[in-house]
């Protein structure tokens, strides 16, 4: 009798099983899914380590692709710079360059050449050895107190009386064009150039054209002189009245001999 009753007991349970709502279970939460998944994600590093497969191929799969901004930039870095001409500033080394003045005068009856020197130079040049159109020069300074003569008495007189030096330390010279560049430089060639500017000395400045010689020893050294002669009544130079002296020439030869090099 016991054992009937527990039948029907489960028979009744069964049945309110069967006919109770089943409760979805979310697709995303269903344990065979979260398997597969797990699965997935499992077996892609036995794919990167196959040996089939060369390491960087695997890395060029699995990098995301560039974008179009991305492509040009790199375009960009990679790409070779466009050839370009280079120009090199060269400084006069003072050591190696002498402005001189040169003029005849008659001192105590004789006739003498008058040479004064000076070191006391600055200035630069510019030089594009591919392209030499594009040289350029720097303002040319010297000292006007600087000079030496052979006569101490004739460089104080130079100094103080003739050009004036304390008012107006410097003798300069701005270039403003260069004719006679060719269309290539290289060493060993020798140039003949006329440079043009205003020269300026004491205060009265006026155009003047020097020509040049240079010799491009390297593109590392330059040789050249610089030669130009000026009239020194056109820069009111006057020359103190001396008993012994007489016959002062108007004409004065200005040579610049110079050696620069790179900064």
């Amino acid at each position: 009798m016991r054992t009937k009753i527990v039948f029907v007991v489960g028979l009744l349970g069964l049945l309110v099983l069967s006919c109770a709502p089943r409760a979805e279970v979310p697709v995303a939460a269903q344990p065979p899914v979260a398997v597969a998944q797990a699965t997935t994600v499992a077996e892609l590093p036995a794919v990167v380590a196959s040996p089939t497969v060369a390491p960087i191929a695997t890395a060029a799969l699995i990098a995301p692709a560039a974008s179009a901004t991305e492509s040009v930039a790199a375009a960009t870095v990679t790409a070779p710079p466009a050839a370009t001409s280079a120009s090199i500033h060269f400084k006069l080394l003072p050591a190696e360059t002498v402005a001189s003045f040169s003029l005849t005068e008659v001192l105590y009856g004789a006739l003498k050449t008058v040479t004064g020197t000076t070191s006391d130079v600055q200035g630069g040049l510019t030089v594009d050895f591919s392209n030499p159109g594009n040289a350029g020069l720097d303002p040319i300074e010297i000292a006007a107190g600087s000079f030496v003569t052979d006569s101490g008495r004739r460089d104080g007189a130079i100094r103080r009386f003739i050009l004036d030096a304390g008012n107006y330390p410097l003798i300069r010279f701005v270039p403003e064009s260069i004719g006679g560049l060719p269309d290539k430089v290289k060493a060993g060639d020798q140039l003949m150039l006329t440079v043009s500017g205003d020269l300026t000395i004491v205060d009265v400045t006026r155009s003047e054209a020097f020509s040049v010689a240079v010799l491009v020893v390297s593109e590392q050294l330059l040789q050249g002189e610089a030669k130009v002669t000026v009239l020194r009544s056109n820069y009111g130079l006057r020359i103190p009245s001396l008993p012994f002296l007489a016959d002062v020439a108007d004409e004065v030869a200005l040579t610049i001999r110079f050696v620069a090099a790179p900064e």
